[in-house]
C-alpha cells in the first residue's frame, strides 16, 4: 500500500505525540531520583542486643541442609517451632529474659517462609562437613521471632581462598541452581554460606493503601523494607562470624557475595553492613528502589504476593510519585543508598535481562547508576531475555562467573557480550 507524503507526516506526528505522552506519564510516576540525597545506613534494633552481644543468635541444627524443605505459612497459620527457637535465644540472653514466655513470642505470619527438618529416616549429616545453621532474632516488645535458615558448606580443597555468600531468589528458588553453584565454588577453594531463602518474614504479607498521603505511606513502607533488608544483613554477619569460629583460616580472607533476584535486591544492604569485608559482589537480576520494583513486578502480583498496593486517590500517578519519593527519602538500606557504602576496591558484576519484568530492567539500570555515582564502575552483561530465560542460562554461565570471582585482577569476562543496556517497551 502506498502512503503519500502528507500521510507519512501525520503518522510521524502521531508517533511524536505518543512518545511525549509516554515520557510525560513515566515522569509523573517515577520520582526524580537525582534529587534524593544519599543516606548512611540506619540499622533497626533487635531485642536483648547487649545481652547477646549482637542482633541475634546462630543455632546449629541437625541434619544435612539440602534435605530441609520449605513451608509457606498459610493465612491464619503460624510458623512451626517458633517457641522452641525463641526459648533457645532467651536462654542465651540470660537473666534479663527469664520473665519472657517463649510461647508468647509472635511467630511468623501468612506468606512467610520457614523450613522443616527432614523425616527421621532422612536425618543424616552432610557428607563433606556441611552444617545447617539458623539465625534467630526477636523484634523488640511486643516480641516477634524471625528466622533465617542457612547452609555452611566448607571448601572441599586443602587450601581456602575465602568465604562466598549466596543469597538466593525469593523463596530460595530454584534451589538446585544454588547448590550447584556452591559445589563449584567449594571445588575452587571457597567455603560457602548459603541462605536457603531470605529471612522468614521477607515475604510476610502486607497491604499498602495510598489515598492522598503517598509520601507518608512511602516512609512507612521504607521502614518495613529496611527492616527486612537488615535482617538478611544480620543473618549473614552472624553466620559468617560463626563460620570463622569454626575455621579461623577465614578470618582475614576475602568475601564474595552472590545475590540473585530477590537476593540481589538485598545484597547491597548486606554489603553495607560490613563493606570492608567484600572483595566481590555479583548481582543477578537485581535492582534499586524496591518500592518501584514491588509495584511493577509481574512476579509480585502472580507468585510472591508479599505486598499488595491500592492507589485509591483521584490522582494515582501523583500518589505513586509521592509514595516512591517518601520511600527513597527513608529507605537507607535500599541499594539506591547502600551503593554509597561499598568499598572503593570492591569489584561488582551486574547480570540482567533487558525484557525482565519480574525485576524490571529499569531498576537494574538505576542500581548501576548509583554504583557509578559512588565511584564504582561495575562490569555488566545485559541480555535481551526475561527473568526466567536469564535464570535458565545461568547453569551454563556459572563457571565463567566463578572464574571471574577467582581472579581479582581479571578485567575481562568470558561471558558473551550483552547488548547495549537499554530498557525495552
Amino acid at each position: 500500500m502506498e502512503v503519500d507524503e502528507g500521510q507519512s507526516q501525520r503518522i510521524l506526528g502521531m508517533k511524536r505525540v505518543i512518545a511525549v505522552l509516554v515520557v510525560t506519564f513515566w515522569a509523573s510516576v517515577v520520582p526524580a531520583t537525582q534529587d534524593v540525597p544519599t543516606h548512611a545506613p540506619v540499622w533497626p534494633e533487635r531485642a536483648f542486643e547487649s545481652e547477646l552481644d549482637g542482633k541475634g543468635v546462630v543455632l546449629e541444627l541437625s541434619g544435612d541442609p539440602r534435605r530441609y524443605r520449605s513451608f509457606q505459612i498459610p493465612v491464619f497459620g503460624d510458623g512451626p517451632n517458633a517457641a522452641e527457637h525463641a526459648q533457645r535465644l532467651l536462654d542465651r540472653a540470660g537473666q534479663t529474659a527469664f520473665e519472657v514466655d517463649a510461647a508468647s513470642v509472635r511467630a511468623e505470619g501468612a506468606n512467610s517462609l520457614v523450613f522443616r527438618a527432614p523425616p527421621a529416616d532422612w536425618m543424616r549429616d552432610g557428607e563433606n562437613g556441611e552444617r545447617t545453621l539458623l539465625f534467630v532474632s526477636l523484634q523488640p516488645e511486643p516480641y516477634a521471632i524471625e528466622r533465617t535458615w542457612m547452609a555452611y558448606e566448607p571448601a572441599t580443597t586443602d587450601d581456602i581462598d575465602g568465604l562466598a555468600i549466596i543469597v538466593p531468589g525469593t523463596f530460595g528458588y530454584p534451589p538446585e541452581l544454588y547448590e550447584k553453584w556452591s559445589d563449584d565454588l567449594r571445588s575452587r577453594g571457597w567455603s560457602v554460606l548459603r541462605l536457603l531463602s531470605q529471612p522468614s518474614r521477607f515475604t510476610e504479607r502486607i497491604s499498602v493503601r495510598i489515598d492522598g498521603d503517598g509520601r507518608e505511606q512511602g516512609r512507612g513502607f521504607a521502614e518495613r523494607a529496611d527492616d527486612r533488608t537488615a535482617e538478611c544483613a544480620f543473618a549473614v554477619e552472624h553466620g559468617a562470624r560463626f563460620i570463622e569460629q569454626l575455621d579461623n583460616r577465614l578470618v582475614d580472607k576475602p568475601r564474595a557475595i552472590l545475590g540473585f533476584s530477590g537476593g540481589a535486591i538485598l545484597a547491597p544492604g548486606v554489603v553495607a553492613r560490613e563493606p570492608d569485608r567484600y572483595q566481590t559482589v555479583i548481582l543477578v537480576a537485581g535492582g534499586a528502589n524496591a518500592a518501584s520494583i514491588s509495584i511493577d513486578s509481574t512476579f509480585m502480583a502472580r507468585f510472591i504476593r508479599s505486598v499488595s498496593f491500592e492507589f485509591a486517590g483521584d490522582d494515582q500517578a501523583a500518589d505513586r510519585a509521592a509514595f516512591e519519593a517518601g520511600y527513597l527519602e527513608h529507605a537507607t538500606l535500599d541499594g539506591f543508598h547502600a551503593a554509597a557504602s561499598f568499598d572503593q576496591n570492591t569489584r561488582v558484576l551486574v547480570v540482567d535481562g533487558t525484557v525482565d519484568r519480574a525485576v524490571p530492567f529499569v531498576s537494574s539500570q538505576l542500581m548501576v547508576d548509583r554504583l557509578r555515582a559512588a565511584g564504582i564502575e561495575p562490569d555488566r552483561r545485559s541480555y535481551p531475555v526475561n527473568h526466567v530465560m536469564l535464570f535458565m542460562a545461568l547453569n551454563e554461565s556459572l563457571q565463567q562467573i566463578n572464574d571471574w570471582i577467582d581472579d581479582p585482577n581479571s578485567t575481562e569476562l568470558a561471558l558473551p557480550p550483552g547488548e547495549e543496556a537499554r530498557a525495552r517497551p
